[in-house]
C-alpha cells in the first residue's frame, strides 16, 4: 500500500529527510507511541464498523498526526482515502440488502431478490468476515425458506434465476473462512434459537448433494457443511462418513441407470471432490470400517478414466472415444439403404448423441478432479504427520 501512495507533499525544501517516504515511515512509527493511529486506521478500513464510527475516526486522525510534521500528517490522509471502506461495503449496508431479498422473495419479485443476493455476494466474497450473528441467522432463515415447496411457476423462475445457488455460494463463502458467528466458542447462540434448525439445514444440504441439487449447489452445500461442523471433529466425520456412504452406494456410483446414461453422476463427482478438499481424511482407508472411499477412487480411475467395468455401458465407451468408428461388415462404404442411398443420421440423433458426448466429457473432467483433490488431500496429511517433506 505504502508504494502505491504518492510521495509526501513538497511542504518543506527540497532536499531535506522530510520528502523521503522512508523518513515518513520511521517517523510514523516511532512517533504514534500510543498506537491510537494504527487503531483509527484500523477503524477506517474495517467493514464491520458503523459509517459513525468511521467518520468519527476519520475525523480525529488529521488531529493524531498533526505533531508527526506535515510531510508524515498528508501522507497518512493518504493512506487513509486508499483504506476507507465506502458506504456499500458496510456491514449495515450489507444487513439490509439480505433483508430486501428475503422481503422480495417472499413477495415473489425473485429478479429483485437475484439483485440484492449479487450485491450481498459480491461484498462478502471479499470481506466474509463482515457476517454478523443477524445476518448469519437471516441467511440461514432465508436459505430454508427457498426449499421449501413453492407453486410450479413460482419453482420455476427460482431455478431459473438461480437464487438458491447465490444463497448457497454466500453460505459456502461465509462458512469455509470459518466467519459463521456460529462457528465461534463463545457464541451464544443455540440450535433452538435458530427459526431454521441446525438439524433440518444439515438435512438441506445434504439433499442437494445426494438428490436435487446442480453440481455447483452441491459443491456449496459440502463447503458450507464442512465449515459450520469444522469445531467439531466428530459431528463432522459423521456427516460426511454418512454422505461418502450414500454417494457411494451402487444406485448412485454408476455409469448406466436403467439402460441410459447416469446423468447425475456429474453431482456426485463434484460432491466428491469437494469433499476431498474439505475432510481428505474421509478417503484414507482404515481397519475396520466399510471403505467406501477406496470404492469412490477406483470408480473414478478404472471405470471412467480407463473404462473397465460397466460393461453394459456401450454408449459411454462409444462416444468418449474408447472405441473407433466401426466399419460396415460389407467393406469401408457406408452402409446403405433399400433405396440406394447413404443412410444419414437425423438431427435428433446428431443431437442426442452430442449430448451423450458433453455427458461423457463432464464425467471424465469431474474424475480427474476428483483423483487431483485426493492426491492432494493425502499429500496435505502425509506432510503434517512429517512424512513428505
Amino acid at each position: 500500500v505504502a508504494a502505491q501512495l504518492p510521495p509526501p507533499s513538497a511542504t518543506t525544501p527540497p532536499g531535506t529527510s522530510s520528502d523521503d517516504l522512508s523518513t515518513v515511515l520511521n517517523k510514523l512509527h516511532s512517533g504514534a507511541k500510543d498506537k491510537h493511529i494504527f487503531r483509527l486506521l484500523a477503524s477506517i478500513s474495517s467493514p464491520s464498523h458503523s459509517m459513525n464510527a468511521r467518520s468519527r475516526a476519520l475525523n480525529d486522525l488529521p488531529k493524531r498526526t498533526q505533531s508527526l510534521g506535515p510531510s508524515a500528517s498528508s501522507w497518512v490522509r493518504s493512506l487513509a482515502k486508499r483504506c476507507a471502506m465506502g458506504y456499500f461495503f458496510n456491514a449495515e449496508i450489507i444487513l439490509h440488502c439480505i433483508q430486501l431479498a428475503q422481503e422480495s422473495f417472499n413477495e415473489g419479485e425473485f429478479e429483485v431478490c437475484r439483485s440484492f443476493l449479487d450485491s450481498s455476494m459480491s461484498a462478502l466474497s471479499v470481506f466474509p468476515n463482515m457476517v454478523t450473528k443477524e445476518m448469519n441467522d437471516m441467511l440461514v432463515e432465508f436459505f430454508g425458506e427457498c426449499r421449501e415447496s413453492h407453486h410450479r411457476e413460482d419453482r420455476k423462475q427460482i431455478d431459473e434465476l438461480d437464487i438458491v445457488t447465490r444463497l448457497s455460494s454466500i453460505l459456502a463463502c461465509i462458512s469455509s473462512n470459518n466467519a459463521s458467528p456460529s462457528n465461534s466458542k463463545n457464541s451464544k447462540s443455540s440450535a433452538s434459537d435458530d427459526s431454521f434448525s441446525n438439524e433440518r439445514m444439515q438435512a438441506e444440504l445434504i439433499s442437494l448433494c445426494t438428490k436435487d441439487g446442480t453440481p455447483e449447489q452441491a459443491r456449496n452445500a459440502v463447503l458450507t457443511l464442512a465449515g459450520r461442523l469444522k469445531n467439531d471433529p466428530s459431528k463432522q466425520a459423521a456427516a460426511f462418513t454418512s454422505l461418502l456412504k450414500t454417494l457411494t452406494s451402487p444406485s448412485r456410483l454408476t455409469l448406466t441407470t436403467n439402460g441410459s446414461a447416469n446423468k447425475k453422476i456429474a453431482n456426485v463427482l463434484t460432491t466428491l471432490t469437494a469433499v476431498a478438499e474439505c475432510v481428505p481424511s474421509i478417503f484414507i482407508k482404515t481397519k475396520g470400517q466399510n471403505d467406501r472411499g477406496t470404492k469412490a477412487i477406483r470408480f473414478a480411475y478404472e471405470t471412467i478414466l480407463l473404462g473397465r467395468g460397466d460393461e453394459d455401458d456401450v454408449e459411454y465407451r462409444s462416444d468418449s472415444g474408447e472405441s473407433k468408428n466401426r466399419k460396415d461388415e460389407n467393406g469401408d462404404k457406408p452402409r446403405r439403404n433399400s433405396g440406394g442411398r447413404s443412410s444419414k443420421k437425423s438431427p435428433k440423433g446428431k443431437h442426442s448423441k452430442e449430448q451423450a458426448q458433453s455427458l461423457s466429457c463432464e464425467r471424465i473432467c469431474g474424475a480427474i478432479a476428483f483423483l487431483v483433490a485426493h492426491i492432494r488431500g493425502v499429500l496435505l496429511i502425509s506432510k503434517a504427520k512429517g512424512k513428505v517433506e
